[in-house]
């Protein structure tokens, strides 16, 4: 048969099983203690990185806003140079001083200082800022206007 233990080796037995718990307890407490720190720094951290996305973020959004305007100035800046082209164009096949007019990409040369269309007086000159006319005179076939240069 087991011994019976006496009231005070049950107190110590029990007092050794409190003592060993609480150990353990501890070791439990410093362990939540270890990760809480390393949760609070990695949560550190996290922020850190994402604030440094953010920035990065805002930094390509405002290179991407940059590129887009600088496209869309290289575009205006391609129709400003076609336009200077065409006048330049215009200006060489003028050499002889008769004035030249562009339609559609194509040069014509006026042949004559001034005529009558659609019951209208019109001055070679005024050709130069009446693209509506010139457009009129060149779906019409006149005999006004002569083709230089077409693409």
């Amino acid at each position: 048969m087991a011994k019976e233990l006496t009231a005070e080796e049950q107190i110590a037995a029990l007092s050794k099983q409190v003592a060993d718990l609480n150990t353990k307890s501890d070791q439990k407490d410093r362990t939540i203690q270890e990760q809480k720190g390393k949760l609070e720094t990695q949560g550190k951290d996290l922020a850190q990185v994402s604030k440094e996305r953010d920035q990065a973020n805002s930094t390509v959004s405002e290179k991407v806003d940059t590129i887009r305007r600088l496209e869309e100035e290289a575009e205006a800046n391609e129709q400003v140079i076609a336009g200077h082209e065409a006048r330049l164009r215009a200006a060489e096949a003028a050499g002889d001083g008769s004035i030249v007019v562009s339609h559609q990409d194509k040069l014509y040369r006026v042949l004559v200082p001034k005529f009558q269309f659609e019951g209208q007086h019109v001055k070679a000159e005024s050709l130069a800022s009446d693209a509506s006319l010139v457009a009129k005179l060149v779906e019409a076939g006149s005999g006004v206007l002569e083709l230089v240069e077409g693409k």
